[in-house]
Formats: C-alpha cells, structure tokens, sequence
C-alpha cells in the first residue's frame, strides 16, 4: 500500500470519528492561541491593577479579574503556553521512554517471548 493510499485512508476514518475531530480541533485552537498569545492577549497577563480587584467579567475584561487585578482572560491565553509545553514534555519523555524499553525487550527477548 503506498503512502496516498495510508493517508486517505487515515484521513477517511479520522473525519468519520466525530470525537476525533473535535479533539483535533480543540488541540489546534489551543496551539494557534499559544502561537499567536502576545497578539491576540487584550492585557499584559502580570500587569497589577489595584484599581480592578475581583472584578466580574464585564465588557473591558471579559472574563473578570484576579485578587491582584490581573486580567484573567490574558492569563489564559499565556497559560496556554505553558500547558502545550508540559503536554509535549511529557508525550517526548513517554515516547523516549517506551521506544527504549521496547528496543530492549526486542532485542534481548525473555520469558515472555515464549508466551503464545
């Protein structure tokens, strides 16, 4: 089977799981906001603004403010960064994990080789 062949089929069976697409969709809003966070952050997420403490969400901040008067919504926008980055660290640091362990179990073999 060639590799068009492999990626229209993946393709075919990913648009037909409705979970997989709105995952994929989420995990792509998440990752453009965190590319684009200095653009799109309507504030400086460390900004301290005493006048504007618990704020409820209103029209100039959207999602209202923290005890310190911080802008919540731009708190967000930058936290995503940093939730994008744990989640590739660990995914790498799985990754690295498992081809290592499964390298070794393959080459060395064992008792559970024999296992049918």
């Amino acid at each position: 089977m060639s590799n068009s062949n492999l990626r229209n089929l993946f393709w075919n069976r990913f648009k037909k799981n409705k979970l997989a697409v709105a995952g994929g969709i989420i995990v792509l809003a998440l990752f453009f906001t965190a590319i684009l966070a200095p653009l799109i952050s309507p504030y400086d997420p460390n900004d301290i603004d005493r006048k504007h403490i618990l704020e409820q969400p209103n029209m100039k901040h959207l999602l209202g403010t923290d005890d310190l008067g911080r802008d919540v919504l731009s708190r967000m926008i930058w936290g995503s960064r940093i939730s994008l980055a744990v989640g590739f660290v660990a995914v790498g640091i799985s990754t690295f994990i498992g081809i290592t362990l499964g390298a070794l179990s393959g080459y060395y073999g064992g008792w559970k080789d024999r296992i049918h």
